[in-house]
């Protein structure tokens, strides 16, 4: 344990966080978002972090806190990351390029697109779409997540393809993938359109060979990510020392990685189960690793889906919604409607939305080359969660590299079908399960309602 003791930010720190000192960003505030939303904001819906366990993420990690003010000047005016007013330091920042202060808040980013790539095999949920129903509840998800970005499912990609390390955990006995060679290789493969790619396995991961394991890593400086489900399985903890996979070579000494060919299995050896709190947790780890590659750091705040995590129980009270703070940086990138986003991940939830929703399999084609690198500079590796002490990573702004070309089909430009070719490939999604979700419906059930009196 690092603290002692861990100190929450007071009321007025938050408030500072979400509002800003700079006058730009105050009046941006009140321009962006109305009264009842203002008052929103503030009100018991957000509730302070609370810490349980000594192995808690804010006991074991060093987070300062990154403001609204600190996000907007680092990753929207190009400017240093200086805290005005602020008693919270924020570590310093660095990007390329500047926009002027008026663009940077009022006006909304051009439409982004989020690729997700499914890495080895993925659990099948039923007969439809070959048992894909699961990518396709957690595209719609991050659809409703990410108002008004553009989601796309990838071609899956197989461990081989990544040329990543990988090992044997010696506590659960069962492989883990180097998550670090895994970033390294979706920043080559990462489609020119795509303003983040995100990754997805059942395989447990480590980011480098000091670390136990780690839930997920995100690179936001090149806008790509991975996260696992293999720690989220209800069964993990309780069969964790039954593993008895064994690391193989080639002939020539290189991995062997037909290990990973068939369908990955739990430890007691049964086949993934798509339960309903495994795909909510899903959801809640998706949309956290994606918000990292649009800039979010950890929240400090109050409790969010940002909220750092170092185990499973502290993962679970994470809520799956933005605080105040985080929304506020989200919708400056996006541009979204505040209460349209709220009535859209509401309606997902519900069975009329499923009874009505039908997916179009998109058909990419192969893009041929890649001569420019990511479109603008972020922060560099974010892991989430680890077991062991590490030292504190030293903060270094990486050059942007062109993506070398490759014509595989994971390079495709985004489809452009006619309607006819959509109603063609529609396909009907069978309805996610839904009984985590109750507590995330009502909290937006309310906000809706308390959101709604202004009209």
């Amino acid at each position: 344990m690092k603290d002692a003791l861990w100190v929450a930010p007071s009321p007025g720190e938050r408030k500072d966080a979400l509002i800003g000192c700079n006058n730009v960003v105050k009046k941006s505030f009140k321009a962006n978002f109305t009264p009842i939303q203002r008052q929103f904001f503030e009100s018991e819906f957000f509730q302070p972090i609370t810490i349980q366990a000594e192995a808690d993420w804010l006991l074991n990690h060093d987070e300062d806190g990154q403001t609204y003010e600190s996000f907007w000047r680092s990753f929207m005016l190009g400017g240093q990351s200086v805290e005005v007013g602020h008693r919270r330091p924020t570590r310093p920042q660095t990007v390329i390029g500047t926009r002027s202060s008026k663009s940077a808040i009022t006006t909304p980013h051009k439409s982004k697109t989020i690729c997700i790539v499914p890495l080895g095999s993925l659990p099948k949920t039923d007969e439809c779409l070959g048992g894909k129903s699961f990518m396709v509840w957690l595209k719609s998800f991050c659809n409703m997540f990410f108002k008004k970005a553009k989601v796309v499912i990838l071609p899956s990609m197989s461990v081989e393809e990544t040329k990543c390390q990988y090992r044997v955990n010696q506590l659960t006995g069962k492989f883990q993938l180097r998550a670090s060679d895994i970033i390294t290789h979706l920043k080559k493969v990462k489609p020119s359109y795509a303003y983040c790619v995100i990754a997805l396995t059942m395989i447990d991961l480590y980011p480098k060979p000091s670390w136990d394991f780690v839930y997920g890593l995100a690179s936001s400086n090149d806008g790509v990510g991975l996260f696992s489900l293999a720690r989220y399985d209800d069964i993990f903890y309780e069969t964790w020392t039954q593993g008895k996979d064994v690391v193989r070579n080639n002939s020539d000494g290189s991995l062997d990685y037909s290990v990973f060919g068939n369908p990955i299995l739990r430890l007691d050896g049964s086949s993934f189960q798509v339960c309903s709190k495994l795909l909510f947790r899903a959801c809640k780890v998706m949309s956290h690793e994606i918000c990292h590659m649009f800039g979010l750091k950890h929240c400090i705040w109050s409790a969010c889906v940002m909220n750092g995590s170092n185990h499973l129980q502290e993962s679970d009270r994470r809520p799956a919604f933005l605080c105040p703070v985080c929304l506020r940086k989200l919708q400056t990138i996006l541009g979204f409607d505040l209460v349209k986003r709220y009535k859209s991940l509401r309606a997902w939830a519900t069975e009329k939305f499923w009874e009505e929703f039908v997916y179009i399999e998109e058909k990419p084609q192969v893009q041929k080359s890649s001569k420019t690198g990511p479109s603008w500079a972020r922060r560099s590796s974010l892991p989430d969660v680890t077991h062991s002490t590490v030292s504190s990573r030293k903060k270094q702004v990486k050059k942007i590299v062109a993506s070398k070309p490759n014509l595989e089909t994971i390079f495709a430009s985004p489809p452009n079908q006619s309607e006819s070719d959509k109603q063609k490939n529609a396909i009907k999604v069978a309805p996610p399960p839904l009984d985590s979700f109750s507590r995330f419906q009502q909290w937006l059930d309310d906000a809706i309602t308390y959101l709604a009196e202004e009209s």
